[in-house]
Parts: structure tokens; sequence; C-alpha cells
């Protein structure tokens, strides 16, 4: 199978008058296998813009998948906007057994959930992008290589969870705001792991197992708690606060 595009557009939209409101609850899911030059896109919104003196909002509850297997030069996107009281979002990509991954998850609003999960490939590059309170996000790579994921949020109550393993990988997790959460695990040879948190209350713990790893932890803020456990050979671990 040759090139694939599946692009996914939905979305609600109100815009001016005294009561405008934005509603959505879409879901979208995208399959792919055995294809070569894969381009899966879904974009999902909601959009409420006052211009009047009546209540504005929008609601979104929309729901996204993306699943790829044994295929080549990959690029997953989803993208899920809220603007004025978005909520609860969730997307997933999913890739397996493939080489040149893009995958990038990018959310805005409150309560939000990205999963990516990438097993058995090789140049991978995975991303969460969170705006908003109480985001989840968790990116899971299981025998990659030449690989790099990353985990930003900005806001409260967040939580960032990377578990990655293989050989030559880069992971950070980026959280701006109070009551953060960050979990970076690391297995393998020749990994880097960056976590950086930015203001009170936050904790992380991260584990570096195998060769020749590099482990750095940086906390600016009140109150924060930072554990690092290394195991192996050849590693090293910084753990700096402020």
């Amino acid at each position: 199978k040759r090139s694939r595009s599946h692009p996914v557009n939905q979305g609600a939209l109100a815009v001016a008058g005294n009561f405008d409101v934005a509603l959505s609850s879409n879901t979208a899911d995208i399959s792919t296998s055995d294809s070569t030059v894969v381009n899966s896109t879904i974009n999902q919104g909601a959009v409420a813009s006052a211009t009047g003196f009546g209540p504005d909002f929008s609601v979104a509850g929309n729901s996204a998948t993306i699943s790829t297997s044994n295929s080549a030069y990959v690029n997953s996107t989803i993208n899920q906007n809220n603007v004025n009281d978005g909520f609860s979002n969730s997307a997933s990509i999913a890739v397996s057994n493939s080489g040149g991954i893009n995958s990038v998850v990018d959310q805005n609003g409150s309560m939000n959930t990205g999963d990516i999960t990438v097993s058995g490939s090789g140049g991978v590059t995975a991303s969460i992008d969170q705006d908003g309170d109480m985001n989840t996000a968790s990116i899971d790579a299981t025998n990659a290589y030449f690989s790099s994921a990353s985990v930003d949020q900005y806001g409260d109550g967040n939580e960032g969870h990377i578990d990655t393993s293989g050989v030559f990988n880069t992971t950070s997790i980026d959280q701006v705001g109070d009551g953060n959460f960050a979990d970076s695990t690391t297995s393998g040879w020749g990994n880097l792991s960056l976590t950086t948190q930015l203001g009170n209350d936050n904790i992380a713990y991260t584990n570096v197992s195998g060769v020749a790893n590099t482990s750095t932890t940086l906390q600016m803020g009140n109150e924060n708690m930072s554990n690092t456990t290394v195991s192996g050979w050849g590693n090293t671990a910084t753990v700096t606060q402020y």
C-alpha cells in the first residue's frame, strides 16, 4: 500500500450575539496498517467568542484515536482545541512496528488526557502539549531507538508520565504551574532523561537503568520533591533545586 492521508475535522463554532454557545461531543478514529508515507490528522474543537452581555461558553467532549502498524514514514497529529471553558478531551496515538514516526498531541482546555504508545519502532518523535488544568499525559515507547519523547504542560494539577526503553533515546518533561507530578522511567543504553518543573508543590520521580544513561532534574519553586534512582553502569544523575 502506498501513501495514505486521513484528515478528520470536527468542531462547533458560535460567535457574536448576547448568547454564544459552542457544543461539541465528537469522536474520531483512524486505523492504518502495511502502508508507506502515512499522514493521519484529526482536528476537533469548540469555540465561543463573547461580543454581548449574555453568557458565552464552549463545551467539548472530544475523543480521538489514531492507530498505525507495520508502516513507514508515519505522521500522526491530533489537535483538540477549546476556547472559553473547554472540557474533557481525550486523545490517543498508537504506533507499532513502524519507522520514521512523528506523533503529536495538542490539547488546550481543562481535564484533558493524552496517550502516545509506540512499540518496536525507530526514529520516533512523540510529543504532548497541554494547556489547562488537571491534564494527564503519558508516553510509552518500548524497544525504541534514536527516538525522542516530550511532555509539556502549563497549568495546575497536571501529571506527566514517560516510559522509554531502548537505545539512544531522549525524553523530557516540562511543567509550569502548581501541583504538578512527573514520572520518567528510562532503560537501555545511551539515553537522556530531562525533567523541568517551574512552580510550587511539584513532585518528580525519575528512574534510569542500563548503560551510559544521563538524567537531569531541575525544580524551581517552593516545597518541591524529587526522587531519582539510577542503576547500571556509567550512568549520571543530577538534581537541582531552588
